[in-house]
């Protein structure tokens, strides 16, 4: 009835106390923490780290994910009852007459992800992330979330986070963080820890975190051009706390090689749901033969909760906000990939949306407007696109781990007080350049736009001045359009079968390297003849 078919990739408890679990970590070595109870949400909820679990009962699966969906789960249903795998191709290995679900493709051009669970097959559903998901028998489900989006109700104990002071909020937010990265640190064990450093707010702290917790065989590593300021300023961001950091220099005539062989790559990340994650996958190619690099280190890039308001205007009272606005301004934030997000305004994808927003809307506060766009932009992009990055590290063998997204850092985030709820995050930076120079004996100049020096209600009056004169899309877009061009990171070598001429006029349009990369990946032209993507049902 309920098959997983990629079983070597878990680790199995037949006599478990919530039926035959099948465990699987992105560390290896770590498994479950020990929980007497026979509720799932319960026994959930007490696990640490990055994760996710399979329960087999005689008439249910329990498809369990934790709040960065560390490892998604698909299935399918047929005539003998439901297969479930975390890898997809797992399941096109048993099925390869699958098919394009052409709506989900239309969707994944303008987003880079297909929301909800569909995926780009035809009867192939992904599980929720951060939920319990109840698979039953008859082909019913029920989902128990694991993890709260939203403020806290008032009856509970965290909703005295957002009365706090920002000084206090601070004080009790790195105090989550030290047990996280202290939970980190156990199951690490001593392995090296692989820190991709941007010379960012994210990577600086958590940095400034593993040196005051005196972590050990800590290995940092930037790529680029050899001479970007983020590379120079990476460097002495590493160095200052006292780390070890290696270069791994972009070269466009290299990548475009390697990228012809990289269709493997591809089907191992894009899970059936994601545009495969590319950012780093020149530098692991260098990575995983550098000297420096052990073969068993552990990556923990920077991912975190913080960062993902936008919008912040709709929690201004002289503002009329509904939950149809709420869809409307997520596409036209993030449906953007292809330049025209009214295009991505399908019904298809509306109606997706609206169910998803109508799980956190209540209406109860203005902020509520804003935290809505936050739960489905962390449910959606953060889970499907951000988080999937993973998949690059596990290809080429790499473990990874986020300890800013554990549970008691999380909570405490969504509970701040609304000053932190900014998308410029001006008092998340300011905290964590601070904790750097406490940490490092000095201060240094911060990779982030001009917008990060100036205070919080600055960032959005400049916002609102230039949105209102036109200038802020006119300015933004040539401004992206001569980056992609030629792309710090060598992104604009992974086009293959266009011309300059013809991405410049696809940008030029509207159009972003996303977006090129997504019809690419669509018609199995990003890396040529390919095979990755079903046909279209005749």
């Amino acid at each position: 009835m309920f098959n997983l078919l990629d079983l070597s990739a878990w680790t199995y408890f037949p006599d478990h106390s919530l039926g035959r679990l099948y465990w699987r970590s992105s560390v290896s070595g770590h498994l479950p923490t020990e929980v007497t109870t026979a509720d799932p949400l319960e026994w959930a909820q007490a696990q640490e780290g990055n994760w996710g679990a399979v329960v087999l009962r005689e008439d249910s699966a329990l498809l369990i994910s934790d709040q960065a969906r560390s490892i998604p789960l698909v299935y399918l249903r047929n005539e003998s009852g439901f297969e479930i795998a975390s890898d997809i191709n797992a399941i096109t290995d048993v099925h390869p007459d699958l098919t394009l679900n052409s709506l989900a493709a239309s969707e994944f051009r303008h987003f880079g992800y297909v929301i909800g669970e569909d995926t780009l097959f035809e009867g192939v559903k992904s599980a929720p992330f951060a939920s319990v998901f109840e698979l039953k028998a008859d082909g019913s489900s029920t989902t128990t979330p694991l993890i709260s989006c939203i403020r806290a109700s008032q009856d509970s104990a965290l909703a005295a986070v957002e009365k706090l002071s920002a000084s206090e909020f601070l004080e009790l937010f790195h105090a989550e963080l030290l047990k996280a990265f202290e939970f980190t640190l156990k199951i690490a064990a001593g392995r090296q820890l692989l820190i991709p450093l941007s010379g960012g707010a994210d990577s600086r702290l958590l940095l400034a975190v593993l040196k005051e917790l005196n972590a050990e065989n800590v290995l940092c590593f930037t790529y680029g051009q050899p001479d970007s300021r983020e590379a120079q300023i990476s460097k002495s961001v590493a160095e200052g706390l006292g780390f070890k950091w290696i270069f791994v220099e972009l070269q466009v005539d290299e990548m475009q090689r390697a990228w012809a062989d990289a269709e493997g790559f591809l089907k191992a990340n894009w899970v059936g749901q994601s545009l495969p994650h590319i950012q780093d996958w020149y530098a692991l190619t260098q990575l995983i033969k550098h000297p420096e690099v052990e073969s068993d280190a552990i990556v923990l890039p920077g991912h975190t909760i913080v960062g993902n308001e936008h919008d912040e205007w709709v929690c201004s009272p002289d503002v009329s906000f509904t939950m149809r606005d709420a869809v409307k301004i997520f596409i036209a934030h993030h449906g953007v990939l292809q330049g025209k997000p009214k295009q991505a305004e399908i019904p298809y994808t509306i109606s997706k949306l609206a169910t998803l927003f109508a799980r956190h809307w209540t209406g109860a506060s203005l902020e509520n407007r804003l935290e809505t766009l936050v739960a489905v932009n962390v449910s959606e992009r953060q889970a499907k696109y951000i988080s999937n990055s993973v998949r690059a590290y596990e290809y080429f063998g790499f473990n990874w781990a986020f300890p800013m997204y554990e549970r008691g850092v999380w909570d405490v985030w969504i509970n701040a007080p609304q000053l932190f709820h900014d998308g410029a995050r001006v008092e998340y930076v300011k905290y964590a350049n601070d904790l750097y120079a406490k940490m490092a004996g000095q201060e240094l100049v911060y990779f982030g736009g001009p917008a990060q020096q100036l205070p919080s209600g600055a960032v959005n009056v400049l916002k609102t001045v230039l949105s209102k004169t036109g200038l802020l899309d006119t300015a933004n877009h040539l401004a992206s359009v001569r980056t992609q061009l030629n792309h710090p990171m060598g992104f604009h070598a992974l086009v293959p079968n266009l011309s300059q001429r013809q991405v410049a006029a696809k940008l030029l349009r509207g159009a972003t390297l996303l977006g090129i990369y997504a019809d690419l990946f669509l018609a199995d032209r990003w890396v040529t003849d390919s095979e990755v993507i079903p046909p279209l049902k005749k």
